[in-house]
């Protein structure tokens, strides 16, 4: 019986908290003004602009001996676009990623 009990109030506790967690995760819309950002990434005859530059956030996958500057030349070469690499201190990484989005939802915003 106790055994019984337990399953059922840990698989009520467990539906319960999925409900509140979906519940919480309210729809939000937001409308674009349609002309502003048209305007922004498309040119004037129809083609997408090409942004002047990318940041890359990296963490240990591309290092100088990985030939990091061989890549962000070729880079350049097949797109046109600059990479800029910005590789922090191992143990800070996912605090510069956090950041970074934290940035872009409050620009979105």
């Amino acid at each position: 019986m106790k055994k019984n009990f337990a399953a059922r109030a840990a698989t009520l506790t467990v539906a319960l908290s999925v409900i509140a967690g979906l519940t919480a995760c309210g729809e939000e819309t937001r409308v674009l003004d349609s002309n502003r950002d048209k305007t922004q990434f498309v040119e004037a005859d129809g083609t997408i602009k090409k942004p002047e530059s990318i940041k890359l956030v990296t963490d240990t996958n591309l290092t100088e001996e990985n030939r990091r500057d061989l890549f962000m030349q070729e880079y350049e070469k097949l797109t046109g676009i600059k990479l800029i690499i910005e590789q922090p201190a191992h143990n800070q990484y996912y605090e510069k990623i956090n950041l970074s989005f934290a940035g872009w939802k409050y620009l979105l915003s």
